[in-house]
This record gives structure tokens, sequence and C-alpha cells, in this order.
């Protein structure tokens, strides 16, 4: 088997920033291959520790140039509120490669004030090429204030032969009012999944947003779309909109599981939404695996906060920060807040032990009234080892590639 080339480090730890500077909390350093793309992944928890209306101030910088790739400003809610902050960037490919850091910097919103962020991991995975390879488009910064949905990064590829992808949809949302609301989705091909309801206070504060879906698509034309609109009279800003679709033979194994129906819950403890079963998800072979996760949540109430986790096995895999989401709108129904957790994963060291069971849990907090609702819930795994249908090509050596750095 050969490894499928990509480089990983995770900063899990949680660490304070009082300054409105911001500051690396980790970095991922590599070298491209010659004449190959490479897709960047991130994922991290955000906290307001100290003072409500205290924000988190993130971005992913790509240090050569330096320029900026993918950045956010979240949290002006109450003390120890928690939301995620991810993103995706692919990198052209270049023939004459340099060594590249990826960091994510953070800072809080206001000096003197204290923020956390815990949780991340960062990847950066070579991408196959040609027409049954990895596909890839950025849409440009946009606005609308229309209330049918509008357009922004519209992917459109041909391959020659069947196949399955794995399609992964990221966009940054604002807007600059607390009365209404901005929407966003995935357009499969004429199918809508994945609207999530963003309401911010403040046009500064862009919102991460993440999709994930698995479809085998036949030979010929295919066309997937990132779409926004307002609701009311504001203006609905939307940038970064990007579409990845990984085809999944380039991947030596793959196991994936989703659930897209809206559960509700008053309960303050943690209630079962989606439990994964050990047929159809889990490590079957003795390889790393990349896991992707994403799920939609929302509250019924603007003073109260609803919470969900990711659980592998016995494994909290927000590990510092477990998600503690406060809606700015109160008495929605609609999914309000896109989680995200990117994480690479190990082959257990009992052989025996090949699957793996994932359950992702939700509740609102103690004291809280208003339903909890929680819905668009999907789980990957990828196995990091090159399948059939990755064509390395180039005619490159793998024994001069460097393989994954980090943890």
């Amino acid at each position: 088997m050969t490894t499928r080339v990509h480089n990983y480090v995770e900063g899990l730890t949680s660490k304070l920033r009082s300054s409105s500077t911001l500051d690396t909390h980790t970095g991922l350093t590599f070298t491209p291959a010659i004449g190959r793309r490479t897709a960047i992944l991130f994922s991290g928890t955000a906290k307001n520790v100290e003072s409500s209306g205290v924000g988190v101030t993130y971005e992913l910088r790509q240090e050569t140039g330096p320029t900026l790739r993918c950045a956010g400003r979240a949290l002006r809610g109450a003390t120890d509120d928690v939301t995620p902050i991810s993103g995706m960037f692919v990198q052209d490919a270049s023939d004459t490669p340099v060594e590249e850091t990826y960091n994510l910097r953070y800072a809080s919103t206001f000096n003197t004030f204290d923020i956390r962020v815990a949780d991340v991991a960062i990847i950066a995975l070579q991408l196959s090429e040609g027409n049954d390879g990895d596909q890839y488009v950025q849409g440009a910064a946009d606005n609308t204030t229309s209330a049918s949905y509008q357009d922004n990064a519209t992917l459109t590829f041909s391959p020659d032969n069947v196949g399955e992808y794995l399609i992964i949809a990221t966009a940054e949302m604002a807007n600059n009012s607390i009365v209404s609301s901005i929407q966003v989705r995935l357009d499969n091909e004429g199918s809508p999944l994945t609207e999530t309801n963003f309401q911010t206070d403040n046009s500064a504060d862009w919102h991460p947003w993440m999709a994930v879906l698995k479809t085998t698509l036949s030979a010929g034309n295919h066309t997937f779309k990132i779409q926004f609109k307002a609701n009311g009279t504001i203006q609905a800003n939307i940038r970064r909109g990007r579409i990845l679709a990984l085809r999944l033979g380039g991947f030596a194994d793959n196991r994936y599981e989703e659930k897209r129906s809206i559960d509700t819950t008053t309960s303050s403890s943690f209630v079962n939404y989606f439990t994964s079963t050990d047929s159809d998800i889990g490590m079957v072979d003795e390889e790393d695996y990349l896991l992707i996760y994403t799920v939609g949540m929302g509250g019924g109430s603007s003073s109260d906060r609803y919470e969900h986790k990711l659980m592998e096995e016995a494994i909290d895999l927000n590990v510092n920060h477990p998600y503690h989401f406060r809606p700015l709108n109160s008495g929605g129904t609609g999914i309000q807040y896109s989680g995200v957790v990117i994480r690479k994963r190990p082959f257990p060291e009992d052989p025996s032990d090949f699957l793996k069971s994932y359950t992702v849990d939700f509740r609102r907090s103690s004291g809280s009234t208003g339903n909890a609702i929680i819905d668009e819930t999907a789980v990957a795994l990828l196995e990091l080892v090159e399948g059939e249908e990755f064509d390395l090509g180039f005619g490159q050596d793998h024994s001069t590639m460097i393989l994954d750095f980090g943890a």
C-alpha cells in the first residue's frame, strides 16, 4: 500500500489569548509535490472566557506572500459560549514548489479580555488530477439583498467513468443586522441540502459554514453550487465560497454515514441523535484515516445555550471545548450554526478492533428554555492510502516525497 501524500498537525491544547493582536496557535509546514495541487482543511473551537460581547478573531494564513486563505470573527455571545472555526483552501500546483507554512492565528476582539482556542487540526492533502481526479472551484466575494437564492461558487465537471465522490463545500457568511438573517446552502445537482440560517450583529462577524455529501456520479456533466440569500431588508455577504469534489476511488477505503432529518429536545441531559453502525463506518485497514464531521444546530431562545458532541467510542473528539451554541435570533426552527471537526484518526493498537462507532448527542443546557434543534449530520472516514483510481502521474518517484509531518 502507498500512503496518500499528506501532512498533518494537531494543536488540541486550549490556549489563552488576551490581546487583539493575532498570534499563532498551530502551524503546519510542508513542501508540496511537484505539479500537484494541495487541499488544506482545518477545524478548531473558539471560546469566550471573560465577558459578554467579546469575540474571537481567527485566520488561516499562508506565510508565503503572506496570503490570507481563511478568516472569521465569531463569538460575540455570552461568557463560555463556544463555536467552531473551520475552513478549506486548495493551493495551486507548481513545477517549482517551495516549503509552505500555514498558521492558524487567533486574537481577542478587545485587548485585555480573555478568549481561548483549542482542538485545532490542519491537514494538507495531495490531490489527484484529470477528468477522473479531484475537482475544485472558488467563487468570488459577493452580496445580495434578494430573498431568492443566488449562485456563488459553481463546480461543473465531467468524469470519464462512474465513481463515488465526497463533496465538501465551505464559505464565510456575514450580515449587518440582528433583526433578520441570511441563508446559505449546497445545491446538489438541483436538490438543495444543508441549509443554514446565520444571524450576526456585526458586519465584521464572518461565520464559517461547511457541508459534506457523498454521492455516486455517472460519466458526463455534473454541477454543484453554493447558493445564498437575504431574509428581510438586509444584505447577505459571502466570501471564499469553495467546493472540493474528492474522488473516493483515490482512497483505498472510505466510510460514510449521514442523517438529514430535524430532531428536537428540551432535555438538559444529552440525547442521542445519530449512531453509526459497525457494518457501515469504521477503520477496516491498518492505516490512518481522515475524519470529516459536520452538523447543523439550532435553538429556540437567544438567551439560552444548546450543546452537541461527537464521540468516537468513549472518546470525545472535542476534547477541550464541547460546543455550546447560543442563537442570536429567538423562536426559529431552522439550522443556525455549522459545527465541524477535522481530525486524523489512528488505526487502533489492538488489530482486532477494526471498527469504530460514532455517536452525535445534543441537549439544551441546564436552566435553558426552548428546543435544541439538530439536523444535517455527516461523518466521513477516508483511509490515507492511495486507491486504484489515484493516478500519481508525472513520473514521480514516491521514495523522494516528504510524507506525513506532525502528529
